[in-house]
């Protein structure tokens, strides 16, 4: 079970669910948020590490920042 302060990476493959053309696969950081709210959807928020946040896609930033998401988690 998945608590928050837990350390994850996630799985090859995955989407970013707010944009499907960036593949999350072996970024890694801290869960800060659980919602499972929804029984057939569980949302985490992960707070991304210092490594996870150099290696970004500067494509990935100028996007999210410009469709008011926060990059960094």
């Amino acid at each position: 079970m998945l608590k928050i302060n837990d350390s994850v990476k996630v799985k090859p493959g995955v989407k970013d669910p707010d944009n499907e053309k960036f593949d999350l696969g072996g970024w890694q950081g801290r869960i800060t948020e659980i919602d499972d709210s929804d029984p057939d959807e569980l949302l985490v928020t992960i707070a991304w590490d210092s490594q996870t946040l150099r290696l970004m896609a500067k494509q990935f930033i100028e996007e999210s920042l410009s469709n008011g998401l926060d990059f960094s988690e």
